[in-house]
């Protein structure tokens, strides 16, 4: 499973790589958050929880809410708002990966390890083709996301085994304020209507989604 793991999480990197050249940041990241529209349908299949009428519903709310941020016409479809959902699509899988790991007394260093060795072989098959020498910023930038994106791998693991994964999923809206922000200080990227209108579409569904999880959740512990 590590090795798998190792190999969907590259390509999901790779895809949010390739979204961020081609959509505005928060765009890429408001698409993102179908993520745990995705997770929902997984965990009923592989992890045999059961899927309630609400989580059905909060699922066509967000869906409809990608279709409203593809702008879909006549004239023009954002077919890029695909990169973000096929990301979401495979970060998904590694939730479910990871849930059977924690599941299974996976050490959390044990988990980061792999993830590292084997996204780095992966990675570095497509070196001949795609290799670009960094400038020394570009160094220092690559250094403090690879740091980053590790603690951010040991606190999601630790919020898989102590916190129910319903519960953490609204906390990470705070990610799509920060973004925007950020994209607009840094870049002057901002969304236009139908980014915000499919992205509210996106966030009610997703916060549907949670708030039936954490419910049935906690009648279950009761």
């Amino acid at each position: 499973m590590h090795i798998a793991r190792g190999v969907i999480g590259s390509l999901a990197i790779a895809m949010c790589c390739l979204g961020v050249l081609h959509l505005p940041l928060a765009e890429n990241t408001t698409i993102e958050f179908t993520e745990v529209l995705f997770t929902i349908p997984l965990a009923a299949i592989f992890l045999k929880e059961n899927v309630s009428k609400k989580t059905i519903f909060s699922g066509v709310i967000g869906f409809i809410g990608l279709i409203i941020m593809f702008k879909p016409s006549a004239a023009n479809i954002n077919i890029y708002a695909a990169i973000p959902a096929f990301a979401a699509f495979l970060f998904a899988v590694m939730n479910i990966m990871i849930k059977t790991m924690v599941l299974n007394e996976e050490h959390d260093l044990t988990m980061l390890f792999y993830f590292a060795l084997y996204s780095t072989v992966v990675a570095s098959l497509f070196l001949p083709f795609f290799w670009q020498a960094p400038t020394p910023k570009e160094i220092v930038y690559l250094i403090l996301l690879g740091i980053g994106s590790n603690i951010v791998q040991y606190f999601a693991f630790l919020g898989y085994k102590y916190i129910d994964a319903s519960k953490v999923a609204p906390i990470r809206y705070t990610e799509l304020i920060t973004t925007a922000a950020l994209a607009y200080m840094l870049f002057g990227q901002t969304l236009d209507q139908s980014d915000i209108i499919g992205g509210l579409f996106i966030i009610v569904g997703t916060l549907i989604t949670s708030y039936s999880a954490s419910s049935k959740n906690e009648d279950h512990h009761h």
